[in-house]
């Protein structure tokens, strides 16, 4: 599909559609995805069926996913950054991003097995590289947030966004590669990180709040 979506008017295989649906044949999904391709066939282009199920397929299940991916980016950020154990960190790390790419894998009604194992444990490690001492993202956050205590711990508090901020990246890729066509928002990534740091700074704050 990807391909085809290169040269304007491409058909797809006529088989594309039919090996979709089977893939989905035993998913709970698989009445929505039929009502999708209900009336799509060998006269539709690849961008026409990227379209349609973009629209009537996928749109529900990337919501879901999107809540899944800040829920967890901003939940995993936070322990990070009010954790004064490193190796905790990256045990935290590990367990949540993998629980976080098993989720979005779910969603999209996929078990986590058919997926690129080894592009995915590329991502946790950098997450843990991250967690163990790579300081990012402080300007991210407000003069106010960190005065007092946190200001003490601005370290940790970058390394938190940080965390935050590549967890969600992860659940991106798992999406990605979770979908059999490109997602129809470029900018769904940036969006996710605006609210990632928002919610963490929100949950930072009620933190430094609750310890004053």
């Amino acid at each position: 599909m990807h391909q085809a979506l290169r040269e304007p008017g491409q058909r797809v295989a006529v088989d594309w559609l039919d090996r979709l649906q089977g893939v989905y044949a035993d998913s709970p999904l698989a009445g929505l995805l039929q009502r999708a391709c209900a009336d799509l066939d060998g006269s539709h282009d690849a961008r026409e069926i990227t379209q349609r199920l973009n629209l009537q397929f996928y749109q529900p299940i990337d919501q879901r996913a999107r809540q899944i991916i800040r829920q967890e980016s901003v939940s995993t950020g936070v322990l990070v950054a009010s954790s004064p154990w490193v190796a905790v960190d990256l045990l935290l790390v590990v367990w949540r991003n993998i629980r976080l790419m098993q989720r979005v894998a779910v969603c999209y009604g996929l078990p986590i097995g058919r997926l690129s194992r080894w592009r995915l444990a590329r991502h946790v490690l950098r997450n843990i590289a991250l967690a163990g001492g790579t300081e990012v993202a402080v300007s991210a956050l407000s003069d106010s947030l960190l005065s007092g205590l946190l200001e003490k711990l601005a370290a940790r508090v970058g390394q938190g966004v940080g965390v935050g901020l590549y967890s969600s990246r992860l659940g991106h890729f798992t999406l990605d590669l979770c979908r059999a066509v490109p997602v129809a928002e470029a900018q769904m990534l940036v969006e996710d990180y605006k609210g990632i740091i928002r919610m963490m700074k929100e949950r930072l704050g009620q933190l430094n709040d609750g310890r004053l």
